[in-house]
């Protein structure tokens, strides 16, 4: 082998080997384009130029030529990392440098690592042999800046900016890495990723346009009054210098437009990236998701979670997959958990897209629904992305008060928000579509009391707080009613999809339809009862019900009962502290749940009560002694925290709303035949899981129930009720819904 002729990776489809030097210099131009952006300077070229340095070496360059031999040293990422370590700055280009295949390692561990390698033969190769070749080509291998940014004036001291720059400065690096690769070894990939477009100002034109079309043809009603004047109050808002904003308005206000429009409008106006949006529920998403696509098209829209389910085969579902991976799209919708979790992420797949997250806006639909006990590193990372990274937030909740007695709890300075519609509380007032009945609250209602109830009512939803608690009136409710439907996360996702279906088109036709259901009908599910029987639960879940119920104004009143069930057990945690605080504040006669005070009261106790900061993620990040333990700061950070597993369940094909999606037994014959679960497969199987709970599998009959389809993948023979889904007591709803 020429020893001047050095590949970073094998031949690609043209036949030809990818030259490193090549490979080293185009990663450098594109992690330092990308960290330009945020005003880094001079960081992303040098990692770019050092991150592969350790291919340098006649075993490294043998392993490429026979992949099949043993005991080969495939370390190429410690001499990148061995060379900036000295330099002022050094450890930071030293995290992303060590960990662009592994991820970002703790501090400790790096440290000893670079100690105990940095005088390994292999690695002295590396840098000396890298040296040469780039110097005989006219490149030096430079040092990192000796400084951060010049306006970064605070960031002395302050590990948490700190440890927000390396992961920023990682995602750079990774992200340009795997673009150059891909570019060589899959160009097929890399022009469907250039297929997005990506004009902000054709979609603040497009969607000013289909306003205005929707408003010409609906009453002049005057919720539709109020729709517009929100729409309006938003447009204007986004003329404003950047920064947090709120909205707070009543359910049915039209927040979904009228954020987006805020987003959009503010992202032209100072030259934003992008617009990202992030829900607590999947269930939320497929809703919004098709709003956008009816109003931008699909080439302009990605959808990111975890069921959602591509109808095109070949290029635009791979075009989707693709742009997953790095959010290099003008409009993402997702999850709180999918946003949240990549920024506090430790591998490289997850954070590949925090620099695209830079620039941007971000709407966080639902924001009282954030965990309680992650509060502080949530709004901690929303600071520090609105103060060094350009990103400006809007905080969207249909609930009064909680957004700002949200942040005063997180005990985040610096982040006070700008509410968009000042008199928001005459909406709270004036826009009182149901009456709350709370009157029953001192006598528990047994399930035979509920469904006596349910049966003097032509069309009713019944919301519970567990699963078990749904299924034992909803069989209590189909011996008498009519058109009875069940709906809880024990039904997989096209399950559900197809039930919301039937129930929408029961209420269209004006037939007599129940729907008992857990809280997973609570979020942005837009339908519309005459009447909701709600069990006790946190106070912002029963305004959240009430959303479901006359929502359109259409009635005069609609009707929102508030019981306690007498044999329910609530979810433990936060959620069993606010139930308590919710029951507390409504037994007192005097409380009014159309009053934002009742809220601002229920949201004071409850702040006072948890722990912000209860899984001690903050704690790690700010504490010196502490930073930078990115593997348990991404243990820690776990949004989801029930310790479960999904399984596929054999829901029938048939009974599926959208007949062009795959179904299961197509899949599971597709896994058969190739003999291993692909991306593409695992995907769309996403539909048509329920998630089980751990503890749960160990039980024999459960066990006997779970037959290995792939790695991490089960199979459901047991039982699969049509109605009401996975037949186990779940104690409560599984977070399926909002990966």
């Amino acid at each position: 082998m020429n020893n001047e002729l050095w590949w970073a990776h094998t031949a690609g489809p043209d036949g030809r080997w990818h030259d490193l030097v090549q490979h080293l210099t185009s990663t450098s131009e594109l992690a330092e384009s990308f960290a330009a952006r945020m005003g880094i300077v001079g960081f992303g070229s040098v990692i770019g130029l050092l991150h592969d340095t350790g291919k340098f070496t006649t075993e490294f360059q043998s392993y490429l030529v026979d992949p099949s031999r043993k005991r080969v040293n495939r370390d190429h990422s410690t001499a990148g990392a061995v060379h900036v370590k000295d330099n002022k700055l050094g450890i930071f280009g030293a995290f992303a440098i060590a960990g662009h295949h592994s991820g970002l390692s703790d501090r400790v561990s790096l440290n000893e690592r670079i100690k105990k390698k940095s005088q390994e033969s292999y690695v002295l190769e590396g840098l000396s042999t890298a040296s040469r070749v780039l110097s005989a080509r006219g490149i030096a291998l430079s040092v990192l800046p000796e400084n951060l940014p010049a306006d970064w004036t605070d960031f002395v001291g302050r590990s948490d900016v700190l440890e927000v720059f390396i992961r920023m400065l990682f995602s750079c690096l990774v992200d340009a890495d795997y673009l150059d690769t891909e570019t060589h070894l899959d160009p097929k990939s890399m022009s469907l990723r250039n297929t997005w477009h990506k004009d902000l100002s054709w979609m603040v034109s497009q969607l000013d346009s289909w306003v205005g079309r929707r408003d010409s043809a609906i009453v002049n009603t005057s919720l539709n009054h109020a729709r517009r004047v929100v729409y309006q109050s938003c447009v204007e808002a986004a003329k404003r210098s950047p920064g947090v904003y709120s909205l707070t308005v009543p359910t049915g206000f039209g927040k979904t437009i009228s954020g987006i429009a805020f987003a959009l409008h503010h992202a032209v106006v100072h030259n934003k990236e992008r617009v990202i949006v992030a829900v607590p529920y999947t269930s939320i998403i497929d809703q919004n998701a098709q709003v956008y696509r009816e109003i931008f098209g699909g080439n302009r829209v990605l959808e990111h979670h975890s069921t959602v389910a591509y109808n095109d085969d070949g290029e635009q579902e791979d075009r989707w997959k693709l742009a997953t991976e790095n959010w290099d799209v003008p409009l993402v919708v997702t999850t709180t958990v999918q946003l949240f979790e990549s920024l506090f992420a430790n591998r490289p797949a997850a954070t590949r897209k925090l620099h695209n997250i830079a620039n941007s806006v971000i709407i966080l639909d639902e924001v009282q629904m954030l965990p309680l006990e992650l509060l502080q590193p949530c709004f901690s990372m929303l600071r520090e992305l609105k103060e060094r990274y350009g990103v400006t937030i809007l905080l969207s909740t249909a609930t009064p008060i909680a957004t700002e007695l949200a942040v005063s709890a997180s005990k985040v300075h610096d982040l006070e928000s700008r509410e968009i519609i000042p008199n928001n509380n005459y909406y709270f007032r004036e826009f009182r579509r149901v009456k709350y009945d709370t009157t029953q609250l001192l006598t528990p209602w047994s399930w035979e009391r509920v469904a006596s109830e349910v049966e003097r009512e032509r069309q009713v939803m019944v919301i519970l707080n567990t699963r078990k608690d749904a299924v034992a009136v909803f069989h209590l409710v189909q011996r008498e009613a009519k058109n009875v439907y069940h709906l809880s996360a024990s039904m997989c996702a096209a399950h559900r999809s197809t039930v919301l279906a039937q129930v929408m088109r029961h209420l269209k036709m004006d037939e007599p339809v129940v729907l008992v259901a857990t809280q997973v009908v609570e979020a942005g599910v837009d339908i519309d009862f005459p009447v909701v029987l709600r069990a006790i639960g946190p106070l912002d879940r029963i305004a959240q019900a009430a959303g479901r119920c006359n929502r359109e104004g259409k009635r005069s009143v609609g009707l929102v009962v508030v019981f306690v069930p007498e044999e329910s057990r609530l979810p433990s945690g936060s959620y069993q502290t606010a139930t308590q605080q919710a029951l507390n504040i409504l037994l007192d006669a005097r409380s009014d749940l159309h009053d934002p005070k009742t809220y601002e009261k229920f949201f004071r106790a409850l702040y006072m009560l948890v722990d912000t900061d209860g899984k001690g993620v903050e704690f790690l990040r700010v504490n010196r002694q502490s930073a930078f333990q990115f593997v348990e700061v991404a243990e820690r950070f776990k949004m989801i925290s029930d310790d479960s597993i999904s399984v596929v369940v054999p829901y029938a094909s048939e009974q599926t709303v959208d007949r062009s999606m795959v179904t299961v037994d197509e899949l599971l014959n597709r896994i058969k035949k190739l003999g291993t679960m692909t991306r593409e497969i695992s995907r769309q199987l996403q539909r048509y899981t329920v998630n089980v709970y751990r503890h749960q599998t160990k039980k024999t009959s459960v066990a006997q129930s779970m037959t290995p389809i792939s790695e991490g993948w089960y199979l459901w023979t047991g039982k699969y009720d049509g109605h009401t889904g996975l037949a186990l007591d779940m104690d409560h709803e599984p977070s399926q819904l909002l990966v």
